[in-house]
């Protein structure tokens, strides 16, 4: 049974993490996922194809409805009852594998969206929390520093609170990256001789039906992570978009910063793979499909790679 999130929990630290991230449940799963022959299954069997050309219509006039109760429950002050028709809409706006796999082919493995997954209630139905009510004095200063940053920075994503409902006030991509990078690194220490498609492909199983509640809780408890996860970080030198190429990029599993956006990074010898909250697990073949997909979150040039190392198993 998976515990109940409240936020009077992280008032004990050790308690805190062995509830909601030791990954032990999850690691278990991973392990055990069953793995299709060759990378690109994603939509081949034209029965796929015919039943999502059958369901789209219903998706088209069910998204609109959905919202129109959600915003109706809104203001009828039914909060239940609002934030998941905005999940359930969010997920039918957002969920489209013919017009992916025109984009992507074979290339998409898994499939994502950047959003609560729908049955973590205990998260997105809290209310917002001010950052000096925190009941922990190691995280309320990890937090309280990044929104000062964030303050003095002028950030976009400035927080003067806790916000445990993040489906219509940004999403989970920080949080997703780092429950990802934890689970792909614990599920799979020291089995290099699986492929990494393989491997990635049975942790972005995880986050198929959104974010899981371990994502949510990064991204809000943001600027505390080194407290809640055993990973080490190294920070690489920018990487300049317009001269790069596939070989120069360093091996290993990296937390990517675009914009104000935030990706999975993997590479070992000649494969790679990106992982992104809002559109999957993704095989990249060629330098322009990265490229692509960065410029599609950011206008700059250069982007950031940070290292993740495991601490401990």
């Amino acid at each position: 049974m998976n515990a109940l999130f409240s936020p009077g929990l992280i008032q004990n630290l050790d308690e805190f993490r062995e509830l909601f991230f030791s990954g032990k449940k999850e690691v278990e799963q991973i392990q055990k996922c069953p793995v299709p022959k060759n990378p690109g299954f994603y939509i081949q069997t034209k029965w796929q194809w015919v039943v999502e050309v059958i369901a789209l219509p219903f998706k088209l006039i069910s998204e609109p409805i959905l919202y129109a109760i959600a915003y109706s429950g809104r203001f009828l002050k039914l909060y239940w009852l609002s934030t998941r028709c905005f999940i359930l809409g969010y997920r039918f706006f957002s969920s489209d594998p013919i017009s992916d796999y025109v984009q992507y082919g074979n290339r998409l493995l898994v499939s994502s969206f950047n959003n609560h997954q729908l049955l973590d209630s205990d998260v997105y139905h809290r209310a917002p929390l001010k950052i000096e009510d925190i009941p922990h004095s190691t995280i309320y200063q990890s937090i309280n520093q990044l929104k000062i940053r964030q303050k003095t920075e002028q950030a976009i994503n400035f927080h003067e609170k806790l916000r445990f409902n993040r489906t219509r006030n940004g999403g989970l991509c920080g949080g997703g990256c780092l429950w990802f990078i934890f689970l792909f690194l614990k599920a799979f220490a020291g089995k290099p001789s699986i492929p990494l498609w393989q491997r990635a492909y049975c942790v972005a199983k995880q986050f198929e039906y959104g974010q899981p509640k371990q994502a949510a809780l990064l991204q809000i408890y943001s600027g505390a992570h080194q407290h809640l996860l055993p990973l080490k970080w190294e920070k690489l030198p920018k990487v300049d978009l317009e001269n790069l190429h596939l070989d120069e990029l360093p091996e290993g599993t990296h937390y990517l910063i675009a914009g104000d956006h935030a990706l999975v990074f993997m590479k070992e010898k000649e494969e790679q793979c990106i992982w992104d909250s809002n559109e999957g697990l993704i095989n990249i073949l060629h330098i322009n499909e990265l490229k692509e997909l960065i410029n599609r979150y950011t206008k700059k040039p250069t982007f950031k790679l940070v290292c993740s190392e495991l601490l401990f198993c």
